[in-house]
């Protein structure tokens, strides 16, 4: 196994034409969603073998999510039934430029990852891969963190942890224990991917150098920045590194950051560089905006090699051709 990701699976509908609106649609599409599903389902397309641990309700909306799973070759043996509960749903849209999520999930109703059991047994089984990746939805509730961070201290010393800010605000009491969580979340992980205003809000300072700084201050950690148009940054080791971002035309941008984060965990199994690792993943988020959709929209790793060759990074797309070897012993090493 090579990683096994944590967190939310629901059924994510959007407007068959995005340039609508919900209230001028009548026709929608829809697959499985969340960030851990995207990031489950992108790893697995760029050729690796990931697991899902999640919960879903004993309905025929969790057969569907487990169907889109399957047929991304996502291995799903981790993910709980839960009778009695229904599984999530969400809708997005696009007002002009802005995206807006929906979620629709009822505490005792609709609310499955809330029954997840993260007990010794499974947390064996898990230190069979070599990354495990969890995302903030799976600590937004207090309970919730303290499992969590149990669980993922069991596993931190057998295997790659990578946290995924994904921060959502809105879906918690209060800005100060979403940062106070988050901090913990970090704490516990190796490395770490957010986008930029994230990295603002945790760190709290409006000052990316301010943060910078800060980062640098946190020893043997890894830091990915998500900025978009910009590209990223990457902070290891008291060094800074950056990665442009590719010109292509943004058609939906829903999963790009867990489809970058699937490059991060791709490139520490695979044993690229920072540097390699960011351009990499900047090019698997790249092409997921230049198409609609959600899981479908995802690229393949053949599709992510090509798009390389012709953004000039022959010696990469090369590289990672090359007949995979075991997991790579030193994490991100220098190219």
């Amino acid at each position: 196994m090579d990683a096994y990701v944590l967190g939310s699976a629901f059924l994510e509908l959007y407007p068959k034409f995005l340039s609508k609106r919900i209230k001028e649609s009548n026709e929608f599409l829809g697959n499985a969603g969340g960030s851990a599903t995207n990031t489950a389902v992108a790893a697995s397309k760029l050729g690796l073998k990931v697991g899902l641990l999640s919960c879903i309700g004993d309905d025929e909306v969790g057969k569907k999510v487990l169907s889109d799973l399957r047929s991304y070759k996502v291995i799903t043996r981790k993910i709980r039934k839960v009778k009695g509960i229904r599984t999530g749903i969400s809708f997005y849209e696009y007002k002009g430029k802005k995206k807006v999520y929906y979620f629709y999930r009822f505490p005792g109703y609709s609310d499955p990852e809330n029954y997840m059991v993260l007990d010794d047994k499974l947390a064996g089984e898990v230190q069979s891969a070599r990354v495990f990746h969890f995302t903030e939805a799976t600590i937004r509730k207090e309970e919730r963190l303290k499992e969590v961070i149990d669980f993922v201290n069991k596993l931190r010393e057998k295997l790659v942890v990578v946290y995924d800010s994904n921060l959502r605000l809105d879906l918690w009491k209060s800005k100060k224990d979403a940062i106070n969580a988050s901090r913990k979340a970090i704490e516990i992980s190796k490395v770490i991917t957010m986008n930029e205003k994230e990295a603002k809000v945790i760190f709290e300072s409006n000052s990316l150098s301010d943060v910078l700084r800060k980062m640098l201050k946190m020893d043997e950690k890894v830091f990915f920045i998500k900025r978009g148009s910009k590209g990223c940054l990457a902070y290891y080791d008291e060094k800074a590194y950056s990665a442009k971002a590719f010109k292509v035309k943004v058609v939906d941008d829903t999963g790009a950051g867990d489809c970058f984060s699937a490059g991060v965990i791709f490139g520490a199994i695979r044993g690229l560089s920072i540097e390699e690792t960011a351009v990499f993943s900047n090019a698997v988020a790249a092409l997921k905006i230049s198409r609609p959709g959600g899981l479908s929209a995802i690229p393949n790793l053949n599709e992510v090699l090509s798009f390389l060759k012709g953004e000039g990074y022959e010696e990469l797309a090369k590289k990672i051709t090359k007949p995979r070897t075991n997991f790579a012993e030193e994490l991100f090493p220098a190219p």
